[in-house]
């Protein structure tokens, strides 16, 4: 629960979780009768199913926290890294 509440509070939105033990069968289900002809399309499909949700609402406190962190390292580190990260990606990945 701790890593849903620090998305929420990362994307400033609350996150809407379904209450549905198997989502994979329940998404190819979804798929199945829109091919079958029984849903018009994804969004009428998702209208049609009911289940239940869990919300976690974000932490506007946190959000700021985790931006002016941002600010003060991601933005910074970023460019100090940029030739590392081209080096590794160019040397080493796909070249196992």
């Amino acid at each position: 629960r701790l890593l849903l509440q620090i998305k929420a509070a990362l994307v400033n939105r609350p996150l809407l979780l379904p209450r549905v033990n198997e989502a994979t069968c329940l998404g190819a289900a979804m798929l199945a009768g829109i091919g079958a002809g029984v849903y018009a399309s994804f969004e009428d499909a998702a209208a049609q199913v009911q289940f239940a949700v869990d919300v976690v609402e974000p932490d506007a406190q946190l959000h700021q926290i985790y931006m002016e962190r941002f600010q003060e390292v991601y933005v910074k580190l970023y460019p100090a890294l940029r030739a590392i990260n081209h080096t590794i990606s160019t040397r080493f990945v796909g070249n196992s």
